[in-house]
């Protein structure tokens, strides 16, 4: 779904420029490893109905993993990630950018626009 592969490129370009790498895991195998091409990070991730994207650091050491599940409702591709703080915020910054970009109608999903439950029953 393209809202699954603009939250997949908003978290991609937020890893990327703040110099990490991503690997992904497509239930079979690391179909992509320690990869700043963000198309390439959409095509592995997008390919599969649920990706584990591996996040290293500069030195390659692993520092967090993202748990995506194509399909789920907008907003909530990443269905899950690493408890630490910069998975944590990576996945924030992603997120922000993701719903600023965010047609209207997806909107309605978001926690983040105030009125989004304006009509709700």
């Amino acid at each position: 779904m393209e809202h699954d592969v603009r939250m997949i490129r908003a978290f991609a370009e937020v890893a990327r420029a703040d110099g990490y790498a991503i690997s992904v895991f497509d239930g079979g195998e690391w179909s992509l490893k320690s990869s700043r091409d963000v198309a390439a990070i959409v095509e592995h991730a997008t390919g599969v109905d649920e990706a584990t994207l591996l996040i290293r650091d500069a030195r390659g050491r692993k520092v967090g993993t993202v748990f995506i599940v194509n399909g789920n409702s907008p907003g909530e591709t990443i269905a899950d990630f690493s408890d630490n703080e910069l998975t944590a915020q990576l996945v924030y910054d992603a997120d922000t950018i993701y719903w600023r970009e965010a047609p209207a109608a997806e909107r309605a999903f978001s926690p983040y626009y105030p009125g989004h439950l304006d009509d709700a029953p």
